[in-house]
């Protein structure tokens, strides 16, 4: 399936855990995370994808940031949807390589992604 034809739904996120997510992709301490995501979903939109993630902007707001490369707007929101997947992914690795290090978690019943967004909200 085209990822334009995906949703939240088809990576497993619900819309609160994408709204999380979002809030989450604008804090600075992830926006290597981000970046990472952004530069592995297509080639040639990782700078569109990761300025749209970081200010929370959509399709128009990003282009009149700077230049994307897509016509079709669905196509953009399905490259952003499997950028924050991704990005999602790549914050429950950091959990676990920060439990792996042996970093004291209060919060022993959550997963490791929820401890990080925890963690990351408190701090806002």
């Amino acid at each position: 399936m085209r990822r334009r034809y995906k949703s939240f739904s088809s990576y497993g996120i619900t819309k609160e855990e994408s709204k999380k997510l979002m809030r989450l992709a604008t804090l600075p301490k992830n926006e290597p995370l981000v970046r990472l995501a952004a530069s592995e979903t297509k080639e040639g939109l990782g700078e569109v994808l990761y300025i749209s993630l970081t200010k929370n902007l959509g399709f128009e707001g990003t282009d009149r940031i700077c230049y994307i490369p897509l016509y079709n707007p669905n196509d953009f929101y399905g490259h952003r949807r499997y950028a924050l997947y991704l990005f999602k992914m790549f914050l429950k690795c950091r959990a676990i390589l920060c439990e792996a290090d042996g970093k004291p978690d209060t919060e022993e019943t959550q997963s490791n992604a929820e401890k990080i967004e925890n963690r990351a909200l408190k701090k806002e």
